[in-house]
């Protein structure tokens, strides 16, 4: 049975469960990574009350468009997921209250899904924010509403420069996390300050066209 709910938060949220597909034909997940940073965030952040066992965020900009796709994948040993769904309405709290930390960074969500998985013990968190990238001699994406919110940098916390954008593999306030930042890919890696494509401490640009 699939139960749909209509919640007025800021956004449009739909709120589905119990869906029985595997979440990771959207989100490459792994239960084998290693951290290589502790991270506890002194500016906000977010956990439920029982946490996820790890979780995996994506931030994607999608060649030729201004807008930043959003999602989050929690997962849960059997036994936390319990407490989850019976809780649901609190841990369902907790999440409003992200979205509406994240707001108060500056970012202005649209098309808010959040998708409650039985079978796979996880919940996936997906939104769109359409007013932090933009065009003028070349396209630039402002990430940090969203490194601001837990506390991250991407130049002080060290994030991985790859081809196609950033990556961080850490502790995050007490849970195993994974960011990636995927952006159009390049020939060469994002590299702090470079043009015409790299990036600062939390914005990522690259050339129009």
């Amino acid at each position: 049975m699939i139960c749909v709910l209509i919640l007025a938060v800021t956004a449009s949220i739909i709120v589905i469960y119990p869906v029985f597909v595997n979440p990771n034909r959207e989100t490459t997940i792994t239960n084998t990574f290693t951290p290589t940073t502790i991270k506890t965030s002194t500016r906000g952040g977010h956990s439920l009350n029982n946490s996820p066992s790890y979780r995996v965020i994506e931030l994607i900009v999608p060649k030729g468009r201004y807008v930043i796709i959003y999602k989050q994948v929690d997962v849960f040993d059997s036994g936390t997921f319990n407490y989850v769904r019976d809780r649901w309405d609190i841990c369902y709290s907790n999440i409003t209250k992200y979205i509406k930390l994240l707001e108060t960074h500056g970012a202005h969500i649209v098309d808010l899904n959040v998708i409650r998985y039985d079978e796979n013990t996880s919940i996936i968190i997906r939104f769109k924010v359409d007013n932090r990238v933009w065009s003028d001699d070349r396209v630039t994406a402002d990430f940090l509403w969203f490194l601001n919110t837990w506390g991250l940098d991407f130049i002080d916390d060290k994030f991985n420069e790859t081809n196609w954008g950033l990556e961080w593999t850490g502790v995050l306030n007490g849970i195993r996390t994974r960011i990636i930042v995927r952006v159009p890919e390049q020939l060469t890696p994002y590299k702090a300050w470079n043009t015409p494509y790299g990036h600062c401490h939390g914005h990522v640009w690259w050339p129009r066209g």
